[in-house]
């Protein structure tokens, strides 16, 4: 499907969604000069006569309903607007992931972030009540975080604006799981709805589940008659019990026992905190990898010594990567030691370009990838995908010291750095015109094959082909090969015999 150039007065740079109601641009705005999100409805389904209105009236309930809300928890709508093509609202670009994409990879959160992230969420809330605005739709998936740890509401598509009637009659005003009893009723409702969805929502940080699922009888019929367990009795979340009393009035089926404003749940939470609650979340969270095993045999726990913050009865580290979901101490930890094999003066030149669009993050991914590849091209691609527009993906690897690290320089260690090692050699870099090097010559590769297939098999020939792509050099090739291989062979046994391997072929 073609798309338009142009929607309004806004350049369409990409696609960022497609659904059947409509698709979601990042567009520019030429005046402005920022980037900004065109959410628009397909002209065949405003013309629609059984669905038309409800479409453009949602439409309007939102850019009404948060187009009046200037919060920076609230995602902001700058105009509302119809043409030959579509309806459409221009709205803030928010780069980044919505907490239900943290949930379902099983996020392991700690303490201080749940925490953040429901101070900054009944912030944005307390804001929105104050001025008469009810989301009815508070959910992880309408929840986003950025890049830089904090949070923003979006979707005010079923909002009630209470000063002025604005309302969507006839939808379904919530999502299932989330919804307060008097929602499934049809009694009135008012701002302890979204207090509700966000205790709902905070169940799910903490268990990983819902108070209630099912089907939507099910959880309709649970929502009205019965209670959820306490966090604490989920299975792996024992240790949020302080947290219990909290949650459960949140989640109180009569409003009139719930909170009676953003501003006292949050009080009640903060109560809980052990030490002042940071206004983004931690970086260890944003950026979530798997633990992947270790080469020398290492416990989780001996790997991430250290990182974990002590806890008052023990005064120790008491939780670790190994911890079930929900851990309360246990965001992944990064690692940030310079990767082996790279120089770090260069992936600290990198991280100050990549700063200048993301700020503090720009460490943790410029690590982690360094951590993947080998190869400063890759590297650099990899980096420039987490840039938001086309135009910071241009400026930054168009940034001179990167253009020129773009023609086939790469970097490589002493043979003997591999995981787990600490380093015996200084990191130098390699060009294909420096003299001294030994070449990677097919015949090396055709050994490392014959090597690495009696050991692995067949998969061998693709990570011979995937180190020499990246070396530029016999010392280079047979670090990359060893780590690629790490996973199914001993590295430092590889290692010691593809040295022993004919320089000359």
């Amino acid at each position: 499907m073609s798309h338009p150039e142009k929607i309004g007065k806004y350049p369409i740079v990409r696609t960022l969604g497609e659904g059947a109601m409509g698709v979601v641009y990042e567009a520019f705005d030429p005046i402005i000069r920022r980037p900004l999100a065109i959410k628009t409805i397909r002209r065949a389904l405003i013309e629609s006569e059984q669905s038309g209105a409800a479409a453009v009236a949602r439409f309007k309930t939102e850019a009404q309903a948060a187009g009046g809300l200037a919060h920076p928890g609230i995602a902001s709508v700058y105009e509302y607007g119809e043409d030959d093509q579509c309806a459409y609202i221009a709205m803030e670009f928010v780069s980044g992931n919505t907490l239900r994409e943290y949930i379902s990879r099983k996020t392991r959160f700690a303490e201080e972030d749940v925490l953040s992230i429901m101070m900054q969420l009944l912030d944005a809330l307390g804001f929105a009540h104050t001025r008469k605005v009810l989301h009815r739709d508070i959910k992880p998936a309408n929840l986003m975080i950025t890049r830089d740890g904090r949070l923003k509401v979006t979707d005010f598509g079923i909002a009630r604006v209470e000063a002025n009637g604005v309302t969507l009659e006839g939808a379904v005003i919530g999502t299932p799981g989330y919804m307060a009893p008097e929602q499934f009723s049809g009694d009135h409702i008012d701002h302890r709805v979204d207090l509700y969805a966000a205790a709902a929502s905070l169940y799910q940080v903490l268990t990983g589940q819902l108070p209630f699922s099912g089907s939507l009888e099910q959880v309709m019929y649970k929502t009205m008659m019965g209670e959820p367990k306490p966090p604490s009795q989920v299975e792996g979340a024992a240790h949020w019990r302080h947290f219990d009393d909290v949650v459960m009035r949140g989640l109180a089926k009569e409003r009139d026992q719930r909170y009676e404003s953003a501003a006292q749940f949050r009080e009640a939470l903060a109560a809980l905190a052990q030490q002042p609650i940071g206004d983004t979340i931690s970086e260890h969270t944003l950026i979530m990898e798997r633990v992947r095993p270790d080469p020398a045999g290492r416990t989780p726990s001996a790997i991430f010594a250290g990182t974990q913050r002590p806890t008052s009865a023990t005064g120790s580290a008491a939780r670790t990567a190994s911890q079930p979901f929900g851990s309360q101490a246990g965001s992944m930890p990064t690692t940030m030691d310079p990767p082996i094999g790279w120089d770090p003066a260069v992936l600290l030149q990198i991280e100050n370009r990549l700063a200048r669009h993301i700020g503090p993050m720009a460490k943790v991914l410029v690590r982690r990838a360094a951590r993947e590849t080998t190869d400063l091209s890759v590297l650099h691609d990899r980096l420039a995908a987490h840039l938001g527009t086309h135009s910071e993906r241009t400026e930054f690897l168009g940034a001179p010291s990167l253009a020129a690290s773009r023609t086939g320089t790469r970097f490589a260690s002493h043979p003997s750095e591999l995981p787990g090692d600490p380093p015996v050699g200084t990191l130098v870099a390699e060009a294909p015109s420096l003299g001294g090097a030994e070449p990677v010559t097919q015949a090396l590769l055709d050994h490392a094959a014959q090597v690495l297939a009696a050991r692995i098999g067949p998969i061998a020939r693709v990570l011979v082909k995937r180190a020499g792509a990246q070396a530029m050099s016999r010392s280079a090739f047979c670090t990359s090969l060893a780590r690629l291989a790490a996973d199914s062979t001993d590295p430092k046994t590889l290692l010691a015999e593809l040295q022993r391997m004919p320089v000359k072929g």
